[in-house]
């Protein structure tokens, strides 16, 4: 496995351009909570209404997770904002992930967390 290097000349902080930080990055996207696989048993997942049920299908085998732990106490981290802390299970219960905003949310957060201490942000 090849090393990130500690600094990318390559690479600038960039600044915001498509978000405010006073409004949430879902507020122009309107979501629905969808049986997937029009299966009534199963629990609905909330998706972007513009997203076909195959997509929404594939984003429940692929992305969802159906252990998440329903209580997350954060990791202190010195070298990033509280926004961007790591979490830790506080409780054994676990629940599924019923909105893919949970999901994008993991995804970007872990993306960002990186970028932010390889110093791409502003």
């Amino acid at each position: 496995m090849t090393k990130m290097p500690k600094k990318l000349e390559f690479l600038s902080p960039f600044a915001r351009i498509f978000t405010r930080a006073d409004h949430s990055a879902y507020d122009s996207i309107p979501f629905q909570s969808r049986d997937v696989f029009g299966d009534e048993a199963a629990p609905a997942l909330a998706a972007p209404t513009s997203w076909s049920a195959e997509s929404v299908a594939l984003m429940e085998e692929t992305a969802a997770w159906n252990g998440i732990p329903a209580e997350l106490c954060a990791i202190e981290e010195n070298t990033v904002p509280s926004w961007l802390w790591q979490h830790r299970s506080f409780s054994k219960r676990l629940e599924s992930e019923g909105d893919l905003r949970l999901i994008f949310n993991r995804a970007v957060g872990s993306a960002a967390a990186k970028a932010w201490k390889l110093g791409l942000f502003s």
